[in-house]
């Protein structure tokens, strides 16, 4: 196989640039509630986003906003992020969303991931709606689901992630967890400092993948891709090594999402 087309398909599949950062948080913990702000713009005062624990997809927290059925108290809520720098572009690689209530979107509610530019304020910022979850992506069965791999485009200056939740008379709860991000620098925030090294082996392997990492690393979930950008498995069970039993002779991509941001490795099967 080509060397240089399996970089390129590497690069594709997990969207990681030269330079780039990952950054992951499930609002487990000051250090991941770090530079996460409030800001409202409607009038009601009693339902707000909130760091919520013991409904999570991986505890302890996850954000969530709920609402009551009728009222005519207009709600607008936006949750941002810290600052990234987008300047190159950037990704979502996952977000979690949950939904209950019984009401579903109308034409004047909204679910959204947004892309502000230049002000943590939405009054204030460009706005770009980057992920809608007002149709048919709204599911109120009280079930986590995952997306992946939201384009952010390339935007100059201070960015800011933020999740909007709109409306005045629906009974619309929102939840989100496991928020990963792809992006040049994240600004305004500390990071943890945390070093950590992670290993595959046998490389190359026929029908075991061993794990091997030391640092401060908690894994969620595993996806293999072939180097054709296709997910060919996914494990959300984490055990030492994983089973590759079935894949044919080739080179293949771990991307692993962690606490630490997403994890990309190599490794070639050679039964």
């Amino acid at each position: 196989m080509n060397h240089l087309f399996t970089i390129s398909v590497f690069l594709l599949v997990c969207k990681l640039s030269v330079g780039q950062v990952n950054y992951y948080t499930g609002w487990d913990d000051a250090n991941q509630q770090s530079g996460w702000q409030q800001i409202r713009k409607g009038d009601n005062s009693l339902y707000e986003w909130s760091v919520e624990t013991g409904t999570s997809l991986s505890a302890p927290n996850n954000i969530a906003h709920y609402y009551p059925v009728g009222g005519s108290v207009p709600t607008d809520d936006w949750y941002v992020s810290p600052g990234f720098d987008f300047s190159s572009g950037g990704s979502i690689d996952t977000i979690w969303s949950w939904f209950g209530g019984f009401g579903t979107p109308m034409t004047d509610d909204t679910i959204a991931i947004y892309l502000l530019n230049g002000s943590p304020d939405p009054d204030l910022a460009s706005k770009t709606i980057l992920y809608s979850y007002t149709d048919s992506l709204y599911q109120n069965d009280n079930t986590w689901r995952k997306d992946s791999n939201i384009t952010i485009p390339p935007t100059s200056g201070t960015s800011y992630i933020a999740f909007r939740y709109e409306t005045t008379v629906n009974w619309l709860d929102a939840k989100f967890d496991d928020l990963s991000i792809t992006a040049d620098a994240i600004l305004g925030t500390k990071t943890t400092g945390n070093r950590f090294e992670f290993s595959v082996y046998p490389n190359p392997a026929n029908s075991v993948l061993n794990l091997e990492y030391t640092g401060d690393i908690i894994i969620s979930e595993i996806q293999i891709f072939n180097s054709s950008g296709q997910c060919v498995k996914e494990f959300t069970t984490i055990p030492p090594s994983i089973t590759i039993d079935g894949l044919q002779d080739g080179f293949y991509f771990l991307c692993i999402s962690t606490n630490q941001g997403l994890i990309r490795k190599q490794f070639q099967v050679k039964n």
